[in-house]
Order: structure tokens, then C-alpha cells, then sequence
């Protein structure tokens, strides 16, 4: 194996295992494939580093794998069981709370909340002002907020 073509390798790659393995790669594909070689078109020695370059861009596109005591910890977001529990337990009760909403303020808050909409997208869309979503907002805020607390806190 030439120095110089691992070298070329080497460069592109900038590790010398990688070179290496691209080197003899490149040169197994060579002997393959030596009858695409065109001797009148190229020298052999640039369609040789014309091989090693696109074997290098390959390797380079390629997703790398790495050692698994190499890899990052990856915090664990999944919450436990309990607080899976409680998150659908609360989602049960806004649910049924947000049925006692009257239906203008019932589908201004699931457009805010549910489907992230601006104030602005909100009052196209229920044909109103971008005031009065914003009231409709507001009220449907302290309207859950007492009846969380009429019915789910115990005082």
C-alpha cells in the first residue's frame, strides 16, 4: 500500500485507522473494477486517488458508530409511573372541566392551548378581536380555576 495514498486519505479522513482502512478499500475496488480504467483518458494514478477520494466522501456520509462507554449519558426525561398516573388523571378532570365552558370560551382556549394559536390567528378565525380573545381568554382561565376549586381541591 503506497504511503501517499494513505496519506490523502489521512488528510481527508484526519485519522489514520479510517485512511488505512479506505486505502485498502479503494484498492480492492480498483482491482475489481480495473477494466473501467480508460488508459488514454486519465493516468492510473489519478483515477487511483479519484477512487480514494470518493471512497473517503462515502466513509464521511457515512453515520458513525461509536463505543458505547464513549457515548453521552442521555438523561432520562420518561417520568415513573406515578407521575404518569397523575398527568392523566389531571388531563381526565381539565377535559371534563372545560365541557362546562361555554363553547365561544371552550374553543378559544383549546385553539390557544390545544393548537397553539396567536391571539391574532384566534380572532380570524372566531371572526372577533384580538381583545375580545383575549377576554374570552382570561375568563376561561378563572372559570377552570373555580371549578378546580369547587370540585377537586378539598379545603
Amino acid at each position: 500500500m503506497s504511503t501517499t495514498n494513505t496519506a490523502v486519505a489521512r488528510r481527508i479522513l484526519r485519522n489514520s485507522n479510517d485512511a488505512e482502512d479506505v486505502v485498502q478499500d479503494a484498492f480492492l475496488q480498483v482491482s475489481t473494477r480495473r477494466g473501467e480504467w480508460q488508459a488514454g483518458k486519465a493516468k492510473f494514478s489519478t483515477w487511483l486517488y479519484r477512487v480514494i477520494t470518493n471512497r473517503c466522501i462515502d466513509l464521511l456520509r457515512k453515520p458513525r458508530m461509536e463505543a458505547m462507554d464513549v457515548l453521552p449519558k442521555i438523561p432520562d426525561d420518561h417520568c415513573d409511573q406515578m407521575q404518569s398516573l397523575l398527568r392523566d388523571e389531571a388531563s381526565v378532570q381539565l377535559a371534563e372541566a372545560m365541557t362546562r365552558l361555554p363553547d365561544q370560551q371552550r374553543i378559544a382556549i383549546v385553539l390557544s392551548y390545544t393548537e397553539a394559536l396567536s391571539n391574532a390567528e384566534i380572532s380570524k378565525f372566531m371572526d372577533t378581536t384580538i381583545f375580545a380573545v383575549k377576554s374570552l381568554l382570561k375568563r376561561d382561565r378563572q372559570k377552570l380555576k373555580r371549578i378546580f376549586r369547587k370540585k377537586y381541591i378539598y379545603i
